[in-house]
């Protein structure tokens, strides 16, 4: 299997740079391997389409990561999927799952328009690498750039080193991934954004009584507002950062937390934010010890550029703006 091993670097590490479609068709050969036919492993189209929307899905609608200085030369797959948030017919941070169940109308129409039109670049361009064909091919095909037929054929040792490696060949082709994408960003956490790791987010409620008595029992966002159900959120979008530090954390009406859900605030609240770490960080605001320990590795180092920095890339990424 060594010399599928080496098909597996050179395709990742030196193949078609163009976009992001040759790591996708890596993850999905490798999970659907086990379930084609031993004497007859074809792989159409129709069953590689559901597997690329599933990938790229959360990349646009929940976590906004680029795959191009352009946005119109994202995957065709960011684009149908992004027509129909235009439309409206996506719900911001909506997930795969829920989009299927409440309107499997939308989902077939979706799954059919990928499968017409984002294979006939990737599957003939796939094997090679600096201008010439890397052998042995993990599969053969008809047609050529542009058009190609509706499925792909494994050969009997390609299908077996996709079902023996799975884990390997998943790992390598998330990590060529995120090697490409953080050519267009430096969000954090890409690995597990494109990986696709189920995160789960802290119980960050826990803080409430410390932010309750941080912020005077004033509502972060507007201290106009009834504070009579107040909840933690965080500044940065959890989407973003896909962590609960209390340098981002602050207590807001339910409002406020309900109107803002995973948009960014504007600049002013953002200084708010950092003028209140700040004083944190230099002692000059009393918190429990358990609450300034994220604070600690901030002593030689500008927490508020950080903050700053983090939001400005939100921004390039396209994040929904709320105020």
């Amino acid at each position: 299997m060594d010399r599928y091993i080496n098909v597996l670097y050179q395709i990742v590490s030196a193949g078609q740079k163009t976009n992001s479609y040759k790591f996708a068709l890596w993850r999905a050969l490798a999970r659907l391997a086990p379930v084609t036919v031993p004497y007859n492993p074809v792989i159409s189209k129709h069953d590689l389409s559901p597997l690329f929307l599933e990938y790229y899905w959360p990349l646009e609608v929940k976590y906004h990561i680029r795959q191009g200085i352009d946005p119109d030369k994202d995957p065709i797959v960011m684009k149908l999927i992004r027509q129909l948030v235009y439309a409206g017919s996506i719900t911001p941070g909506e997930t795969l799952d829920e989009f299927k169940k409440r309107t499997p109308n939308r989902y077939k129409m979706l799954v059919e328009g990928i499968e017409q039109e984002a294979f006939d670049d990737v599957i003939p361009r796939f094997h090679v690498v600096h201008g010439e064909p890397i052998l042995p091919p993990i599969y053969t095909f008809s047609g050529r750039v542009g058009k190609v037929s509706n499925s792909i054929e494994l050969t009997d040792s390609s299908r077996q080193f996709l079902i023996d490696y799975e884990k390997l060949v998943d790992y390598v082709a998330v990590s060529g991934w995120v090697r490409f994408t953080e050519r267009f960003t430096s969000a954090p956490r890409l690995h597990d954004k494109i990986d696709g790791t189920k995160l789960v987010r802290g119980a960050v409620s826990r803080w409430r009584d410390t932010l309750m008595a941080l912020q005077s029992g004033k509502c972060f966002y507007d201290d106009n507002h009834d504070m009579g159900s107040p909840e933690v959120d965080h500044v940065l979008p959890w989407t973003f950062v896909l962590e609960d530090r209390t340098w981002n954390l602050v207590l807001a009406c339910r409002k406020c937390n309900n109107g803002k859900r995973d948009r960014l605030t504007n600049i002013a609240t953002l200084e708010s934010l950092c003028a209140r770490n700040k004083a944190i960080a230099d002692g000059r605001t009393d918190v429990d010890r358990f609450f300034r320990r994220d604070f600690a590795e901030w002593h030689t180092r500008d927490l508020s550029s950080y903050v700053k920095g983090l939001y400005d890339q939100a921004v390039a990424d396209g994040f929904p703006r709320w105020n």
